[in-house]
């Protein structure tokens, strides 16, 4: 790794560097410069994390001038997005037990902060646009720390109704989530990351479970469609949760979901439409 670089001094100094000199730094070494790690492994993105939630607006033109760096991992293996997680959590542990009400301007800051983190990251994976609401973003994206979209949630309780651009409510992006057929510990966690997230936003809004999409597909459908069967765990949880979301017609095939999951995983769709075909309309 190379040793520090000008702008990796800039942004983490004590001194207050003025956004203007950053912008320069960056104007005269080009926007390769933002992505060059020092020995740590650390961005200048890493560097400005760890001032938060002093150096936002600096946070904020790093995500815009290098957005890859959102996915770098330093050599302890932390993004900038497991950082400011951390900074998160013990702010508002601080807010809740010490009443300090003052931080909560730069406690926004900083989730506004991991919105335009998360967005760089799915954006890089050609994912999502640009107007996806912050809870939206954050599950979108891969790997997101489970704690922090728990919190996200909470934070933002009203996020969890509002559909975003495909009309998917949080709970169909979780469900969208593809089953583990693996032994890689980094995917079994993901999908126990999914499991307990589909269980956190029926608790939230239950009413999701039966809420159809602008593909007119509910969120037990689309996890059908991506391949869960009636053993995984997100089915198993909408079923025991939503009782409802079984009953839940799904209009693109015009079937309910346990004729969906056989039709899925048999993968024998003619045969399948052929025998339903024969009975008679009612």
């Amino acid at each position: 790794p190379m040793p520090p670089t000008l702008l990796h001094a800039a942004v983490s100094s004590h001194i207050r560097v003025p956004m203007d000199i950053v912008q320069a730094i960056v104007d005269k070494g080009g926007k390769e410069l933002a992505t060059i790690t020092d020995n740590a492994g650390d961005t200048p993105l890493h560097k400005t994390v760890y001032r938060m939630p002093e150096r936002y607006d600096i946070a904020s033109y790093l995500i815009e001038q290098a957005p890859s760096t959102v996915k770098e991992r330093n050599h302890l293996q932390y993004r900038p997005i497991d950082l400011i997680s951390h900074r998160i959590i013990m702010m508002e542990e601080v807010i809740k037990y010490a009443e300090k009400e003052d931080h909560e301007s730069d406690l926004e800051r900083m989730w506004q902060t991991v919105h335009s983190l998360a967005r760089a990251s799915v954006k890089h994976d050609n994912l999502v646009s640009d107007t996806q609401p912050l809870v939206h973003a954050c599950l979108e994206c891969p790997g997101f720390p489970r704690s922090l979209a728990q919190r996200a949630i909470k934070r933002y309780k009203d996020q969890i109704r509002i559909p975003n651009q495909d009309g998917d409510l949080p709970l169909h992006i979780v469900a969208k989530k593809p089953p583990v057929n693996d032994q890689d510990d980094e995917m079994i966690e993901m999908a126990d990351d999914a499991e307990d997230l589909f269980r956190f936003l029926l608790r939230e809004n239950l009413e999701a479970a039966t809420v159809l999409n602008h593909k007119q597909r509910s969120p037990l459908a689309t996890a059908i469609d991506v391949g869960h069967t009636w053993d995984s765990g997100i089915i198993r949880i909408s079923i025991s949760m939503a009782p409802a979301s079984v009953g839940t017609l799904d209009l693109p095939t015009a079937l309910f979901p346990f004729l969906l999951e056989r039709l899925v995983q048999e993968n024998r769709p003619n045969e399948v439409f052929g025998v339903l075909r024969t009975i008679p309309p009612t």
